[in-house]
């Protein structure tokens, strides 16, 4: 979309299209463009509101469904069996990660 609207300028530019056509060729891609969603931003919107919520709904959760949050924000979980036998590291999944660097 960007590089429509950067081609749609150099021929502008390049006399190939009056003013009234420009502006209204660059309006509409402008408008599609403005429209797009970027899916990491909605990603992260998402995650941000199944964390707002997260306490209520663990609570509410069966094991499997406390599974499944789980494996919806964690990539990898590590855990030290041999000598604290505790969870050591955790990878958020990509979303989820500025929450978990906070």
């Amino acid at each position: 979309m960007e590089n429509q609207l950067k081609r749609l300028g150099r021929a502008y530019v390049d006399g190939l299209y009056s003013d009234g056509d420009y502006n209204f060729q660059k309006q509409s891609l402008q408008s599609e463009l403005d429209g797009l969603v970027i899916p990491e931003a909605d990603a992260a919107t998402e995650a941000g509101r199944l964390v707002e919520n997260l306490p209520e709904l663990w609570a509410a959760a069966d094991l499997e469904q406390k599974r499944r949050l789980v494996i919806t924000m964690l990539d990898a979980v590590y855990v030290d069996m041999k000598v604290k036998r505790a969870v050591v590291a955790i990878k958020p999944k990509a979303p989820f990660m500025p929450i978990f660097e906070v």
